[in-house]
């Protein structure tokens, strides 16, 4: 059969799921990947390019954010080719089973993971059998044939390792916001925590199975030496760790480091990861550092106390992020964070201490995000619909109201907030670049492989163009004395010109800013 997959989600971002079903699948089926996180505002004559598949199964992946999106974008597919089954996959029809089939766009959805299910599925339909399938929901001549739900997958390690030919991968590194040129490799499923505003807590309790799941760091290795082999040559050097929450185990993060530095790793590919502040401990930040850890990030969520325990439940203290960032700070690593904004009982003052928190603490990367009354969790009440009246915004837009805050004033403070930003940037950028940070600007807001917006500190990120190594505390020095000799070429020699610009040299990290 041949399948399309749909990524109708308008952020620069690889979907975790999506990539390990699409490989899944395609072990039996032909398959093609509508990828809109770079094509959004020309998705019509998106899908019209490449559309030439005539698909016999649309399948779309989607949550709160993207459901909308995606239920138009198979509605222009079906308007091409009616007879294509819809299948819906993703939190949406996770959560919110009952809703989303009921739409007249949707023949059928995946409940929970659907590494297996969408499969089978798949495999009945071409067999001409009734596909009935643990964790799939179809229609049948009006109504809705219903299956009990398929348990967790258990062993990770036994996931096929995803194929990313299916991406323009040189997109997402261009995009990649967090680490340069670096790919997802999964880490977990799950998440043990109970944080008031994540749905997170939802999918554990509906799901049968074992929910937070761990792969063993050998078969992590193996998939990252095995991308590398396949995907250096198209510009990849680094890695991007995913899970809600690494290194909850002490043993795990101190096998991962040995192995990666047995393998040599840590030389040539930086990584990242996201944490918690509580789970940030001395040896596991030396750890991680020895073995090229490049940054990491975690969610202090709120500068104020009662905001972050009692309302949004993170369970830290401000004593704990001042050391957590201390330790950090020691091991030269670079951080990021990010706050939310406007949840329920917010007011001015709180807001201002999240402000003021973060100026004392000046991490390097910060995000601002706004409370989404998500589906079904603590804090929105167990409501089933959020309040869209922006479907493209996704956590940068104010849906609701604090109790002590309107909406308007919400939105009011996320331009402010906006142009705070927005300049503080440009101080940054002027200060690296000089007037030409304002070209880098413009070819980042229109596209342009538009990269990262700080430059990367690591020790080894010139290690296979100069085979020089760079110490991790002169590193953002020696972009800066780069930076200096371009505005007077004729003092350098135009080889380590061409050798340091092909390291991402501009500030936004243009990969095709190579002088003639």
């Amino acid at each position: 059969m041949k399948v399309v997959f749909v990524n109708p989600v308008i952020d620069p971002h690889v979907n975790p799921g999506l990539i390990y079903v699409m490989t899944a699948v395609e072990k039996e089926h032909q398959i093609k990947l509508l990828d809109f996180a770079h094509h959004y505002t020309n998705y019509r004559s998106y899908i019209h390019e490449q559309l030439d598949f005539r698909p016999d199964v649309i399948a779309v992946t989607a949550n709160s954010f993207s459901f909308a999106y995606g239920l138009e974008v198979t509605k222009v597919i079906k308007q091409i080719h009616p007879k294509a089954l819809s299948i819906f996959g993703g939190m949406q029809p996770t959560l919110l089973p009952e809703e989303t089939i009921s739409n007249p766009l949707v023949d059928a959805i995946c409940i929970g993971e659907g590494e297996v299910s969408l499969p089978e599925f798949l495999h009945k339909l071409q067999s001409g059998k009734e596909p009935v399938v643990e964790g799939m929901w179809f229609k049948k001549a009006g109504k809705t044939v219903k299956t009990s739900l398929r348990p967790f997958f258990p062993d990770l390690d036994k996931l096929f390792f995803p194929n990313w030919d299916h991406y323009n991968i040189e997109d997402y590194f261009a995009t990649n916001m967090h680490l340069y040129r670096g790919l997802m490799h999964l880490i977990s499923r799950g998440c043990p925590y109970s944080c008031s505003y994540c749905s997170e807590k939802i999918i554990r309790e509906k799901i049968p199975g074992k929910y937070y799941r761990v792969r063993s760091p050998g078969n992590i290795i193996e998939e990252v030496k095995h991308n590398k082999r396949k995907y250096f040559h198209r510009g990849l050097r680094g890695v991007s760790l995913f899970a809600l929450t690494f290194g909850l185990e002490d043993s795990f993060v101190e096998e991962f480091c040995f192995r990666y530095k047995q393998e040599g790793l840590h030389r040539e590919m930086p990584w990242s990861f996201q944490t918690r502040i509580d789970k940030i401990t001395e040896k596991k930040v030396r750890m991680v550092a020895e073995a090229g850890c490049a940054l990491i990030a975690f969610g202090i969520e709120s500068g104020d106390d009662m905001m972050r325990n009692q309302v949004y439940k993170k369970n830290f203290s401000r004593e704990q992020i001042f050391k957590a960032v201390s330790l950090l700070r020691e091991y030269n690593i670079i951080w990021s964070t990010n706050i939310i904004i406007g949840g329920p009982g917010e007011t001015k003052m709180s807001i201002e201490n999240s402000f003021k928190l973060l100026d004392e603490l000046k991490p390097n990367k910060r995000y601002f995000f706004f409370y989404q009354p998500l589906p079904l969790t603590e804090l929105s009440g167990g409501k089933k619909k959020m309040n869209f009246d922006d479907v493209c915004g996704f956590w940068n837009v104010p849906r609701t109201g604090t109790g002590k805050l309107s909406l308007s004033c919400l939105k009011r403070i996320k331009w402010k907030i906006f142009l705070e930003e927005f300049l503080r940037i440009v101080k940054k950028g002027f200060g690296l670049r000089g007037v030409l940070f304002f070209w880098d600007f413009l070819k980042f807001i229109f596209g342009v492989k538009g990269s990262r917006i700080h430059p990367l500190k690591h020790p080894y990120s010139l290690m296979e163009l100069g085979q020089r190594k760079v110490d991790r505390l002169d590193f953002l020095n020696q972009r800066l004395v780069f930076f200096r000799r371009y505005f007077q070429p004729e003092d350098i020699n135009p080889e380590e010109i061409k050798i340091l610009y092909e390291d991402n040299s501009t500030f936004f990290g243009s990969e095709r800013d190579h002088p003639s």
